[in-house]
């Protein structure tokens, strides 16, 4: 799958992704431009990926492209569902931290 002539979102990630190391990259997408960022995550590292659209399509026909653990997400209240068992947070009880800039999954587990 091509990329956008303007933007490939698989080389601006994968610039995050040299620019320091990270513990685990986890990567949220539900359309064919996401495909190519998928593609360049490790199997430490976690697609969610929106299930019946255009990237879980696309991952399912292209599996050998994708290292990463993927796991789907129905609406919103599922992929915070998600999201919270990824970083152990009860809904009940915490919310997530609010993020402005990109951290590692360590440095958020321990802002919980």
């Amino acid at each position: 799958m091509p990329c956008h002539a303007n933007l490939c979102k698989g080389r601006e990630l994968q610039k995050l992704i040299d620019a320091q190391p990270w513990d685990q990259v986890i990567y949220m997408g539900d359309s064919t431009n996401d495909f190519c960022p998928s593609t360049r995550l490790q199997s430490k590292d976690i697609i969610l990926a929106r299930a019946n659209l255009l990237l879980e399509k696309e991952i399912k026909l292209h599996p050998e492209l994708v290292k990463a653990n993927v796991t789907y997400w129905s609406d919103p209240t599922n992929a915070l569902h998600i999201i919270q068992s990824v970083f152990g947070v009860m809904a009940s009880t915490k919310t997530l931290p609010s993020i402005s800039q990109p951290q590692t999954l360590q440095s958020l587990s321990s802002a919980l």
